[in-house]
């Protein structure tokens, strides 16, 4: 009887060890699925999309840093941000201007003012400036 008692704690006192271990280790790739995002781009003319890009940036990344990693950007830096010029070799001119879209909805902020935080898609697209 004190065999098969002392035998059961053994199996408990291991059975709670095991579980403890399991808990405490990391899942395999865990710290990569953290620290990373991916982020697809897509830039269109206003007739044909010119590029679409994936891009893996370690999260917290601003967005014109992750764009600059997919392709050439030229634009200007004022006060209130970056005024993109244009992406992949492709100028908005006079008359147009690059609409950024996170996810499908139009951006409230700036290329330089997106913090990218998850995975995200960013739509560039050329669009005619309009006055109100």
């Amino acid at each position: 009887m004190k065999n098969a008692l002392f035998f059961l704690f053994v199996i408990f006192l291991l059975a709670g060890c095991t579980q403890q271990i399991q808990q405490q280790a990391p899942q395999a790739g865990s710290q990569e699925t953290i620290s990373q995002v991916k982020v697809s781009f897509a830039v269109n003319d206003g007739e044909n999309n010119i590029l679409e890009k994936t891009v893996e940036v370690e999260k917290g990344t601003i967005a014109l840093d992750a764009l600059r990693e997919a392709t050439e950007v030229k634009g200007k830096q004022y006060e209130f941000g970056f005024f993109v010029e244009s992406i992949a070799g492709v100028e908005a001119g006079q008359s147009h201007y690059w609409a950024i879209y996170v996810d499908n909805v139009y951006a409230e902020k700036g290329i330089d003012q997106i913090v990218l935080d998850k995975d995200a898609n960013l739509r560039f697209v050329l669009e005619e400036i309009r006055e109100f």
